[in-house]
């Protein structure tokens, strides 16, 4: 397995933690404005620890992110021997600063993320999905975004656009959206 999901997964959280607050900030610039959040201290849950979850724990433990984790499929034990602590899902969404998706998409987990679990975040968190779109529910996500409850959207990938036009999380401009891209590099192309 490629690297390239989980280094997408931390560029979106730099990207919409960091980088979008000034991308959003009025323009000229204005001093005392468009501030982002240093990624140290902060509390990373991560729903999923598997081969990309593993490796994006990894990667912010290394940035000084504390990790919590929710995957009732991988033992407490694993997720301790990767730096991280295991939590229930609840705990894990009032936890967070972030909450970065790495589950597979099954009939199960569909909408695993709702209006009850988005209202269950921190105000002002911020929600990564670079696993499904099947595992959110879209407009919880709109619905969250436009309230302010939640602070920033990084996705690889949304549900098809609706036929009125534009996609509604286009909306909004603390929200980044890339195309399926998690695993489109050329190094991934020859293995």
């Amino acid at each position: 397995m490629r690297v390239t999901t989980p280094l997408l997964a931390l560029a979106a959280v730099v990207a919409v933690m960091m980088l979008a607050p000034a991308a959003q900030a009025a323009t000229p610039f204005t001093a005392g404005t468009g501030f982002g959040h240093d990624l140290a201290g902060q509390t990373m849950g991560l729903v999923g620890f598997g081969q990309i979850g593993g490796r994006v724990a990894s990667r912010a433990l290394a940035l000084g992110m504390r990790i919590v984790v929710s995957d009732p499929f991988v033992d407490p034990a694993t997720i301790r021997a990767g730096g991280a602590e295991p939590v229930e899902l609840p705990t894990l969404l009032a936890l967070a600063d972030v909450v970065s998706l790495h589950a597979r998409a099954t009939a199960d987990n569909r909408g695993l993320i709702g209006a009850a679990q988005i209202a269950a975040m921190k105000p002002g968190s911020f929600l990564i999905n670079t696993a499904r779109d099947t595992l959110v529910d879209e407009a919880a996500i709109v619905a969250a975004l436009a309230a302010g409850h939640l602070a920033g959207l990084a996705v690889d990938l949304v549900s098809p656009s609706p036929t009125t036009g534009r996609h509604p999380l286009l909306a909004f401009p603390n929200v980044i959206i890339t195309t399926h891209i998690g695993g489109a590099t050329h190094e991934t192309l020859h293995h």
